[in-house]
């Protein structure tokens, strides 16, 4: 055999790497990923729309159950949305009508 052939050949060979898991600990670590990813949606660090549920937990609920938790959560953030509104709207009515009217609390 010739050293290109020897080379064309093993340029062609494909090494897959596989992680000698326990089915168990597999198990444990995609739960734990799941845990995670359902705990940031809950205290909103992930967008509702980013959420894709494993097939752990798409067996544990069905889908119609899912979309009534994912509407619900939706529906929190646009509570949470329109109460920080609410919020900066009055915190700028009084930035603007009591530092700049010149009077303060003391003043009237």
């Amino acid at each position: 055999m010739t050293y290109s052939s020897y080379a064309a050949r093993t340029k062609n060979i494909k090494n897959k790497p596989k992680i000698n898991e326990d089915p168990k600990d597999t198990m444990i670590r995609t739960l734990k990923e799941e845990r995670d990813k359902l705990l940031a949606l809950l205290n909103g660090q992930m967008p509702v729309g980013d959420f894709n549920p494993s097939g752990l937990v798409a067996m544990m609920f069905d889908e119609s159950t899912l979309e009534k938790l994912k509407q619900k959560k939706e529906e929190e953030l646009r509570a949470q949305l329109e109460a920080k509104q609410v919020v900066e709207s009055v915190n700028n009515y009084i930035f603007k009508n009591l530092l700049f009217s010149g009077k303060g609390e003391n003043e009237k």
